[in-house]
């Protein structure tokens, strides 16, 4: 029987990483600190129902739905650490701002993995199960919508 060519995706526990607690503590600190309005996002597929719902529809509405291959690992590492500069001064002191922009950085630079006993160090991205990585994708995704989904 032929297998087809199927990619392994693996799914990477993160809890033994050194950076994991720091990364914790911080993705608090971020959710804190930063406002994220979710306007384009959809908690489920029963809240997406119960929004369409209450819309009035016509011929010149489209819906459209995204799904980025690879999305952690296609983060741009160092545009998003300059959104989310941007995004922390609206709300925050400059040293508060530069504070966890500096931890940040060290965070996202730790970007280790094992798998199948091999350690990896991609050079782009951010940490597939990583506490902060979830955040840092959001942030980014929501500046692109807000720039270009209007």
């Amino acid at each position: 029987m032929h297998k087809p060519n199927i990619p392994i995706r693996p799914v990477v526990n993160n809890k033994n990483a050194p950076t994991y607690k720091t990364a914790k503590k911080l993705n608090d600190i971020l959710k804190q600190c930063l406002y994220l309005d979710n306007r384009y996002n959809t908690i489920n597929s029963t809240s997406l129902a119960n929004d369409i719902e209450k819309l009035t529809i016509n011929n010149k509405h489209r819906m459209i739905t995204y799904d980025i291959k690879d999305l952690y690992v296609n983060i741009p590492i160092d545009e998003t650490l300059k959104i989310t500069e941007s995004q922390l001064l609206k709300n925050n002191d400059k040293h508060k701002t530069k504070q966890i922009i500096a931890i940040l950085k060290t965070i996202l630079a730790q970007n280790y993995f094992t798998f199948q006993d091999s350690i990896y160090h991609p050079n782009k991205g951010v940490a597939v199960g990583s506490p902060i990585s979830g955040t840092m994708a959001e942030i980014f995704l929501q500046y692109i919508e807000n720039r270009h989904l209007k």
